[in-house]
């Protein structure tokens, strides 16, 4: 999908430290930003690095009102990771535009996560929440529900869907990537 990618990127490069220790800032803006028709959109981010770690210290990314906000880091010698990320989706039809009009979902969805552990066994903590939501003629009054992956398990709990007419759906799920096995 990197072939539809299209946007026009502004970036401000700033290096400092010195010759066997160097530090990068990037602070860059992709105008135009869009992915496979999504667009257009905007892409705002602020990173630095140097030979310890890399850090994106703000990432926000917004297409119609759609928004992503997140930030994070990557420690070079401990391998670890620490990010956060907050989606709002408001416009859903916006990101489905290749699916045929009755199976687009609309709505709000809203979705949070937290990052952490080392980069050969990363951890998540995610929860997300939607209102007002609409697909293949099924309505959804609020949903909700947390998802946790730790060490190759994925961990979905408090999953609930509220329709109009009182219907209820309550569930829990986890999944063994490795075995691919599921409960």
């Amino acid at each position: 999908w990197f072939d539809e990618v299209r946007g026009s990127l502004t970036a401000d490069l700033g290096l400092a430290g010195l010759l066997g220790a160097p530090r990068a800032m990037v602070v860059g803006r992709v105008d135009g930003f869009d992915v496979a028709g999504t667009g257009p959109g905007q892409l705002t981010f602020r990173l630095a690095a140097d030979q310890h770690r890399i850090s994106v210290a703000q990432l926000d990314a917004s297409m119609s009102a759609n928004h992503l906000t997140g930030s994070g880091s990557l420690d070079f010698e401990s391998q670890a990771l620490r990010a956060t990320a907050q989606l709002e989706l408001s416009d859903l039809p916006l990101l489905a535009s290749r699916i045929p009009a009755e199976w687009r979902a609309s709505g709000e969805i809203s979705a949070r996560a937290e990052i952490g552990g080392v980069l050969a066994n990363p951890t998540v903590i995610g929860s997300v929440e939607g209102r007002a939501l609409a697909l293949a003629d099924q309505r959804i009054d609020a949903m909700s529900g947390s998802v946790n992956y730790a060490n190759g398990r994925v961990v979905l709990q408090d999953v609930s869907i509220q329709q109009p007419d009182g219907g209820r759906l309550s569930a829990a799920a986890e999944y063994a990537i490795s075995s691919r096995g599921y409960s």
